[in-house]
């Protein structure tokens, strides 16, 4: 019974305790309500682009050659088209494909629009200096979401310049895809290289033709490494963006205002009484 006593006897100074507090949580409530809206009116609007990607084509005539040559040259490393795309997600965006993608398209002006000295009229060189300040940016406002049971990435960013974001994400793919490719054609001119030793230094007919053969699919893989065909992945749809702002988000600022400003509020009313 006096378990029961002291349960009722709490129960009731709970209510009693919000009760006489009733007028400063309703105006609390209202003030930050009115706070999350003012600061949700002068937030930038931002849209978000959107690009699926999925594995460059089974029957691409490039990857055929690769897997056909693979095998045969001591040096070769597999470069299979599963391999290739299930660690796409773990080195799409590096210093070295980054470095690929600022030869046709640099995205730092914008980016860091902060950094811009106004006196100067220049950005600061700081942010020219070292690809990684780039790369840690990108890596905070890029998603990479694996598409389930499909096989594909879902890449997606927020800019206030839907233009920009869309340019960022194909330039950002184009960039994986032309080192990849460069990586491939290292290999193949070293196998050029290694075939061409073997014909001078081979003293038999067959053994020559061999090698000359394997030695002519080679260059016609080079050529075809400088063509624009997809090596690990290609592009699905996109990129597209949203048509309404993605951000700000009213109701969740709203919600974050009106829940923090309440955590507030009770911690201060429980340590005064």
């Amino acid at each position: 019974m006096n378990e029961k006593n002291n349960i009722y006897i709490d129960i009731k100074a709970i209510e009693e305790f919000f009760r006489y507090n009733f007028k400063i949580f309703v105006i609390t409530i209202i003030f930050s309500s009115i706070s999350s809206l003012i600061y949700s009116y002068f937030q930038t609007e931002k849209y978000t682009s959107y690009l699926i990607i999925g594995p460059a084509n089974e029957d691409s005539s490039i990857r055929n050659s690769l897997n056909k040559l693979d095998n045969l040259i001591p040096f070769s490393q597999s470069f299979s088209k599963n391999e290739d795309f299930n660690q796409l997600d773990d080195f799409f965006i590096t210093i070295e494909s980054l470095d690929v993608m600022l030869d046709f398209f640099d995205p730092r002006p914008i980016i860091f629009s902060n950094n811009f000295s106004k006196e100067k009229n220049l950005f600061d060189s700081m942010i020219y200096s070292d690809t990684r300040l780039l790369m840690e940016s990108l890596n905070g406002s890029i998603n990479i979401n694996q598409l389930r049971n499909s096989g594909l990435l879902e890449i997606s960013t927020e800019f206030k310049d839907p233009k920009f974001s869309e340019k960022l994400l194909i330039s950002l793919h184009k960039g994986n895809e032309m080192l990849v490719k460069k990586i491939k054609k290292e290999y193949a001119l070293k196998k050029i290289d290694w075939l061409n030793k073997e014909i001078k230094e081979s003293s038999y007919t067959k053994e020559k033709e061999s090698l000359s053969s394997l030695l002519l699919k080679e260059l016609n893989l080079l050529s075809l490494i400088d063509a624009d065909v997809p090596i690990v992945s290609q592009v699905i749809t996109g990129p597209y963006s949203t048509i309404k702002p993605s951000s700000p988000n009213y109701l969740f600022n709203l919600f974050i205002f009106i829940f923090s400003s309440l955590l507030i509020l009770l911690f201060y009313l429980i340590r005064k009484k």
